[in-house]
């Protein structure tokens, strides 16, 4: 299939029409819980040339983070990989520290 990440009975809908699928797996081969999660970019793109096109129009453009046991992504299907772990917030110890302080350096509550 052109994407096995999505439950078949739902991907067609989502390959259209959705703009984030998350699947909460338990793994077989150590038990421990797998959020799967993926962003159709090509649903919720707002660039020119993909913005106005009628949802059945829109290509698909999944961006995948920890796929689950048995699924896979066709390697000729893939236009590209990218690390965007900094778009996201790394709760350390040190990063909730400077979050909190923040309030104090500007002088709020305290």
């Amino acid at each position: 299939p052109v994407c096995s990440t999505c439950h078949e009975k739902y991907r067609d809908t989502c390959l259209t029409r959705a703009s984030n699928y998350v699947e909460i797996t338990r793994n077989k081969s150590d038990g421990h819980i797998n959020i799967e999660n993926q962003y159709n970019f090509g649903v919720q793109t707002p660039g020119p040339g993909v913005f106005d096109l009628p949802l059945d129009k829109k290509p698909v453009m999944l961006i995948s983070h920890a796929l689950g046991e048995g699924k896979s992504i066709d390697p000729k299907l893939v236009r590209g990989t990218a690390n965007h772990a900094r778009a996201h917030p790394l709760y350390s110890g040190w990063n909730v520290a400077a979050m909190l302080s923040l309030r104090l350096v500007q002088g709020k509550d305290g």
